[in-house]
């Protein structure tokens, strides 16, 4: 006994293609928005990482040490010495910082910024003009916006 085999006609065919094709038109852009809102975040946290470690390696060191520009990111050293403690290199492709510049900032060996200094901002801003702005304080805590 044969049996008949039947296929996918190439109308069923073309609709399958279409749906899928209107389905990929609606994921990619909400895809490209959690990529850019990752990225963001990312940098963000990368700054108060980095915030963080200064202010410890401080304490823990006992010496004044200082997160400053340097290379394509940042890096973490002891002020006397000079000595290079950490480096951080973030992904800002489609980031602005403001200041475009990376402050210096420096703790003692509390975990104070030296003389009880003004608070500090960063602003990273993306190209869609979502931000996230970032102030460490005298005391070396950091908040973020």
């Amino acid at each position: 006994m044969l049996k008949k085999c039947t296929g996918v006609t190439l109308p069923e065919l073309i609709i399958a293609i279409a749906i899928v094709g209107i389905l990929a038109s609606i994921a990619v852009p909400a895809f490209d928005n959690q990529i850019k809102n990752s990225r963001l975040v990312s940098n963000t946290n990368l700054v108060v990482g980095a915030v963080s470690i200064a202010r410890s390696e401080a304490i823990n060191r006992g010496v004044q040490v200082i997160l400053t520009a340097g290379g394509n990111g940042w890096i973490v050293k002891e002020v006397v010495s000079g000595t290079e403690i950490n480096r951080f290199e973030p992904d800002d492709s489609g980031i602005t910082w403001s200041p475009s510049t990376f402050p210096d900032i420096t703790f003692d060996p509390t975990g104070f910024r030296p003389n009880l200094s003004a608070v500090v901002t960063i602003k990273l801003t993306d190209d869609r003009s979502k931000s996230k702005t970032i102030s460490i304080s005298a005391a070396g805590s950091t908040d973020v916006e």
